[in-house]
């Protein structure tokens, strides 16, 4: 028991001759060095997925340029392909098939940057424009239409995508710009009469 109590002693002794303003000095510089450790941390790991999110999305920029490209040379090939009198059941076949194939083969060379859906949307509107041409004329006319809004589908999705209405809405809400000829007001006039046929 004398030495437990001694030991008691030598611990009280010690608490009153320690200088707590030291002791609390030393545990405040130890917190900031552990709070300025997880700061710095915080950071470093930010600015490495800042610098890999801007490296990806120049990648998927890039890549949906060149789909919106494939896509919108389709579409001016698909003219020749569904109207053009002069071409064989074979040879629309075998023209269109190259489009497809080559679009197919890019969407799925870039799927891991490609939203699946929109690689998707864009195979389905391209799927048997070249059986257009052989349908009686209603037919051809609902599947002529069918293809074009699948094609204006395909734009305004890669817009979405990655991010362009977005920044178009932003802009105008800083500019606002009044954008207006006859042109403009009759393409709008179509527009809106189009849309709400839908």
């Amino acid at each position: 028991m004398p030495n437990f109590l001694t030991n008691t002693d030598k611990l009280v002794n010690w608490l009153t001759t320690l200088d707590l303003n030291a002791l609390f000095s030393s545990l405040i510089g130890l917190a900031g060095v552990i709070v300025g450790i997880l700061i710095n941390e915080y950071f470093k790991r930010k600015d490495r997925e800042s610098l890999y999110s801007d490296t990806i999305f120049q990648k998927r920029l890039e890549i949906y340029d060149k789909l919106f490209t494939k896509m919108s040379t389709a579409s001016e090939i698909s003219n020749e392909v569904i109207e053009n009198v002069s071409l064989s059941k074979q040879e629309r076949l075998q023209t269109w098939s190259e489009i497809v194939l080559d679009i197919a083969k890019f969407t799925d060379t870039n799927k891991l940057y490609l939203n699946e859906e929109i690689a998707m949307h864009c195979m389905i509107t391209l799927i048997g424009v070249e059986d257009i041409y052989n349908l009686p004329e209603n037919e051809k006319k609902l599947e002529i239409s069918k293809f074009y809004t699948g094609i204006k589908e395909v734009s305004d999705l890669i817009k979405e995508e990655i991010g362009l209405k977005r920044l178009d809405k932003f802009f105008n809400k800083i500019n606002k710009p009044i954008i207006s000829s006859s042109y403009i007001e009759a393409f709008n006039k179509i527009k809106n009469e189009y849309d709400v046929k839908k």
